[in-house]
C-alpha cells in the first residue's frame, strides 16, 4: 500500500511539474506573439505611411503631368513650345532628341 501511495504521489508531482511548465511555456509563447503583433503593428503602421507618401507623390506627378498636357496644346505657339519641351523631359525622352529651339525644329523638318 505504501508503494501504491508512493507511485500515486511521484505521479501526481510528475503532472504538476508538466502542468507548470505547459503553462510556463504556453506564457512564454502568449508574450512572444504579443510581441510579434505589436511589432507587425508598427511595421504596417510605417508601410502605411509610406504607401501614402507614395500615393501623394505619383498624384502630384500625375497632376503636373496632366497641366502639361493641357498646355501642349495652348493657342499660343510659344506657350506650346515650352511646354512640349517640358512634357518631353516630364516624360523621361532623351535630352538629345528634344527639339529646343526653333532650329531644331527646322532642322527636323527639313
Amino acid at each position: 500500500m505504501l508503494g501504491d501511495e508512493t507511485s500515486e504521489f511521484v505521479q501526481a508531482v510528475s503532472m504538476l511539474a508538466f502542468e507548470y511548465g505547459r503553462y510556463t511555456l504556453y506564457k512564454q509563447e502568449n508574450e512572444l506573439l504579443e510581441q510579434y503583433l505589436q511589432h507587425q503593428h508598427q511595421v504596417d503602421e510605417e508601410l502605411q505611411a509610406k504607401l501614402e507618401s507614395y500615393n501623394a507623390e505619383m498624384q502630384k506627378k500625375m497632376d503636373e503631368f496632366n497641366s502639361l498636357i493641357a498646355n501642349a496644346f495652348d493657342p499660343d505657339f510659344m506657350q506650346r513650345f515650352k511646354t512640349s519641351v517640358l512634357l518631353a523631359r516630364s516624360a523621361g525622352v532623351d535630352e538629345s532628341e528634344i527639339l529646343t529651339t526653333v532650329a531644331d525644329i527646322d532642322d527636323f523638318f527639313s
